[in-house]
């Protein structure tokens, strides 16, 4: 779990799962909760960094999406939030130490992961690996795409994907190789190149 201290030691921001998903949550030294900075009926997936100096914090989070990550900055009140990935897929971002910059990793089931650097107003600076030339061998090569769908189980609908072996019909008999996993904290659907 994340624990940033903040003002030399006077507050400190931590997760938790108090509301039954993981939240940012700011305290003082003696323990108090000051606030959420985060709610909502989503988790956040992983904390990016904290700009002291601008009160923002950085992370990403499942709000899009259960089988989405997207990258987010918000102030420590809990005002201000903005959504800095563009794109649906999966998102992260690594910041500078001055989070004058940073760099974007974005991919989806259908795009291999595609890295750019911005500047801290989200300007596009360079584009810095774009995996054109992959995209373009698993086209040449008859790779096939993850197909993102839901599965009924017992009154909930449950994330899953689908390789479909090339020439697929609807009418076909195939062989089928599944793989389940339910585990805490581990997601294994996600929109996302693999």
């Amino acid at each position: 779990e994340t624990v940033v201290f903040l003002d030399g030691g006077k507050r400190f921001l931590c997760q938790s799962e108090k509301s039954g998903y993981h939240h940012f949550y700011l305290y003082d030294t003696e323990g108090r909760e000051i606030g959420a900075v985060t709610s909502g009926q989503w988790d956040v997936i992983d904390f990016l960094g904290l700009d002291e100096e601008d009160g923002r914090l950085y992370y990403t989070s499942y709000e899009s999406s259960s089988i989405r990550s997207d990258v987010w900055s918000i102030r420590l009140d809990g005002s201000g939030k903005n959504k800095i990935s563009p794109v649906p897929g999966w998102n992260t971002a690594e910041f500078s130490k001055t989070f004058d910059y940073y760099i974007h990793t974005h991919s989806s089931a259908s795009t291999p992961k595609y890295i750019t650097l911005h500047d801290s107003r989200g300007e596009l600076l360079r584009v810095l690996e774009d995996n054109a030339g992959l995209k373009q061998a698993a086209k040449d090569y008859g790779l096939p795409e993850k197909e993102l769908l839901t599965v009924p189980v017992g009154g909930v609908e449950l994330n899953a994907y689908i390789y479909k072996p090339k020439g697929f019909r609807e009418d076909g008999v195939y062989p089928l190789l599944m793989y389940v996993y339910g585990g805490p904290e581990s997601q294994s659907v996600r929109d996302q190149w693999g």
